[in-house]
Parts: C-alpha cells; structure tokens; sequence
C-alpha cells in the first residue's frame, strides 16, 4: 500500500432539457480517508448540451479544487 494521502471526491452535475432553459449546476465534496470534508463547491452551468458536459464540468472543478 502507498503512504501517500488519499482523498475521496464525491461529484454531481445537473442537466435541465435544451427545451427548458438548457442549464444546470454542479457540486462536489471532497473528503480526506477518515471522511472529514476538505473542500466543496458548486455552481450554475448555463448553455449546457447534455448531461454528460454537465458531469465533465463537475469533475473538472472538482480535480482542480483538489490540486
């Protein structure tokens, strides 16, 4: 096993139809291994295309966060 620190990322992206308003948000915690919280943060998307650009945004900003 590594000695190095590990954290945990939960992450979620929404998505509201392009017949809707075609955006969303995001949100994500990140957690250290004894599961206390260490950073979170979420958002508007406006303009999304689909789900699956709403999630990528999520875990961009939550990679990033975590560097």
């Amino acid at each position: 096993m590594s000695d190095l620190p590990s954290c945990k990322i939960n992450c979620d992206g929404a998505f509201s139809s392009p017949e809707g308003t075609g955006g969303g948000g995001w949100g994500f915690d990140i957690q250290d291994s004894p599961g206390d919280v260490r950073g979170s943060g979420e958002g508007r998307l406006r303009h999304v295309a689909s789900a699956l650009q709403a999630e990528a945004t999520t875990c961009s900003a939550a990679l990033q966060a975590a560097s």
